[in-house]
């Protein structure tokens, strides 16, 4: 860019403000590396990739609504999503995720069990409060498999 400022004889601040771009477009991309990475999805899980016609009834422009306009969010409003094995309520769930992430709101990933395992966990080792605090600076918890539940040794189903 310095040989083009150059040649093209740029102003001191035309350079500096192309500059300036470059690092915010740096530090952007590099934040949502960091936050798809915490945020411990399925990979490649995006809403160009989702089969709408899977799911009866589905809206399709409201799923769209809600990874684009972030209002819900911002008011603390939870996301069921309910179905039957295997028509992709993960996959969707997650693709919303990612395009949170991509808006710049932090997203975490867990299973149900792997959750409830590591609130147990830090409750065992007097560290619940801070497991908490942990999650709590998360805007969006996506908890997938919510209607399974390990308890002792076996698995039952929670009504939800």
């Amino acid at each position: 860019m310095l040989c083009e400022a150059l040649h093209d004889q740029w102003r001191p601040e035309q350079y500096l403000s192309e500059l300036c771009h470059i690092e915010l477009a740096s530090r952007t991309d590099k934040r949502q590396m960091r936050y798809v990475k915490e945020s411990q999805q399925p990979t490649e899980k995006h809403l160009g990739g989702f089969d709408f016609t899977a799911i009866e009834g589905l809206n399709k422009a409201r799923i769209y609504e809600l990874a684009d306009n972030h209002d819900w969010i911002r008011q603390g409003a939870n996301l069921l999503l309910f179905g039957a094995s295997g028509v992709g309520k993960t996959h969707l769930a997650s693709s919303l995720g990612y395009s949170l992430i991509e808006a710049g709101i932090r997203v975490k990933f867990y299973s149900v069990s792997a959750l409830f395992q590591q609130l147990q966990e830090a409750k065992q080792s007097l560290k619940l409060q801070d497991a908490l605090n942990k999650l709590d600076k998360y805007p969006v918890l996506i908890i997938d498999d919510i209607g399974y539940v390990k308890k002792n040794g076996t698995r039952k189903q929670c009504a939800v």
